[in-house]
């Protein structure tokens, strides 16, 4: 059995993406399967700069035109061979390569089903240029092709079956989990790993949310609750929005609330980095409005910080009353969730408890046992 892993586009920065399919690769060649991984290489998308408004065509180029052939090539070298193959698209957001794999059995691992859902019109918080709105159309036309979609959540798989009918009875779910899970460093070895900027202030509380600026992540929420702690309890708290580099807006009302220097944003930091912040952190909020899975959480509780989150999307299952839910979803009900977690220890500890629980249910073993289980029974 040859399974080839069609992962992304380097220069699309796609981490957990990224993550995923190696955890995916490495772990079927330590079971002495024969795996091959390709991607769109970097050929137009080189020549300019990732910060030009140009940046996304030209990467377009590399991923919808010059890749598809590439995959055409390969499928032709590969007809007529004695060992049976699946192709496995580890990102939804590619199911249009499956144009390009004819008959061979073909599997994708749909992450999340936000974008199409934008596409559709299902959130009012996003509107997608008309570029995006066809891309999206492309996209969800092309997943109900492939032989089996495999989902990282049971809400992702709801969503998919209802948007597309005809996936039912050919998906199903398993959870991703933890190559190397992370873990509690102590506080001295933490603070060495990163760079002195990125640092809680010392003697203040260390609130901590890792994300982007993707209106589903809601970051908006999270400076909004840290104003309500500093306006009710001043100089008590520091907070580090760590991950996407804050926009000019954020930044300019950080400053006209005199938040300057209370709040950081450590960004580009590798997995040991953010396994530091994580240790040096006091507590981990994560109000996303949806997700499809949803890593930082388990993160958070892999380094024993306690976690307040919503329930949306997949969060229910994945965090499995291991977080705290506030009562009411406004900035006032956060912080004072908050408040109450850090200054309370039987709280605080019950919540690191849950946590650790939670996080054994995500096996890398259970992952790729699933994913083999579909592969043989595509080929058999």
């Amino acid at each position: 059995m040859h399974i080839i892993l069609i992962s992304n586009y380097r220069s699309d920065e796609q981490y957990s993406m990224l993550q995923f399919s190696r955890i995916v690769y490495t772990g079927l060649v330590k079971r002495g399967i024969h795996v091959t991984e390709v991607y769109p290489r970097e050929i137009m998308g080189k020549w300019i700069r990732k910060s030009s408004r140009w940046f996304k065509w030209f990467a377009y180029v590399d991923k919808y035109v010059i890749f598809p052939r590439t995959l055409k090539t390969l499928r032709k070298k590969l007809e007529g061979g004695n060992e049976p193959i699946v192709f496995h698209i580890c990102d939804h957001s590619n199911s249009i390569y499956q144009k390009s794999l004819g008959n061979f059995a073909t599997i994708i691992t749909c992450h999340d089903l936000i974008a199409i859902r934008s596409a559709r019109g299902e959130f009012e918080e996003q509107n997608l240029s008309i570029s995006g709105f066809i891309l999206q159309k492309w996209i969800q036309r092309n997943i109900s092709k492939v032989n089996k979609v495999i989902c990282d959540s049971e809400a992702t798989e709801k969503d998919l079956n209802r948007i597309l009918p005809k996936t039912m009875g050919r998906s199903g779910t398993s959870h991703l989990s933890f190559k190397n899970p992370m873990k509690r460093l102590n506080r001295t070895v933490a603070a060495k790993k990163l760079p002195e900027a990125f640092h809680p202030q010392n003697g203040k509380k260390h609130i901590l949310h890792v994300g982007n600026n993707a209106w589903y992540k809601n970051r908006w929420f999270v400076l909004k609750t840290f104003l309500e702690l500093e306006t009710k309890n001043p100089n008590l708290y520091h907070l580090s929005l760590a991950g996407a580099e804050l926009d000019s807006s954020q930044i300019q009302w950080i400053q006209e609330n005199n938040l300057t220097g209370k709040i950081t944003n450590p960004t580009h930091l590798d997995a040991k980095q953010l396994e530091a912040l994580y240790s040096l952190s006091d507590v981990f909020v994560f109000p996303s409005l949806c997700e499809g899975f949803g890593w930082p959480p388990l993160e958070a509780q892999c380094c024993e910080v306690p976690v307040i989150s919503t329930e949306n999307g997949s969060l229910k299952e994945v965090l499995n009353k291991s977080s705290f839910v506030p009562s009411d979803f406004t900035p006032i009900a956060w912080a004072t969730s908050i408040y109450s977690c850090l200054a309370n220890p039987e709280v605080k500890n019950r919540l690191i408890g849950k946590g650790k629980e939670n996080i054994l249910r995500f096996s890398e073993e259970k992952l790729l046992e699933d994913y083999l289980r579909t592969y043989k029974s595509l080929i058999e």
